[in-house]
């Protein structure tokens, strides 16, 4: 499983504002080969669009607020395949 972590993003305004992050998640073009998302690891409130492997959230921001969000899938892959020591 890889996990990917979204840098933190702060808000340093006088307002609150709501902000898009969209990280994207390997698609495969191979029958055998598989990506799933980990929904226990990704943080919710994620929108998915499979088809270009995109997720995406919509975050309220306070002013000078952080946040992080994370993202986690593993790829699964015939033993069959030569993955190069990977």
């Amino acid at each position: 499983m890889k996990r990917v972590v979204v840098d933190e993003i702060a808000r340093d305004e006088g307002r609150s504002e709501v902000v898009e992050v969209t990280e994207h998640l390997p698609v495969s073009e191979l029958d055998d080969v598989k990506v799933e998302l980990n929904k226990e690891k990704t943080t919710g409130g994620f929108t998915l669009d499979g088809m270009d492997g995109l997720v995406s959230w919509k975050l309220t921001l306070a002013p000078a607020e952080q946040r992080s969000v994370d993202l986690a899938f593993h790829v699964d892959v015939p033993s069959s395949y030569d993955t190069g020591g990977l």
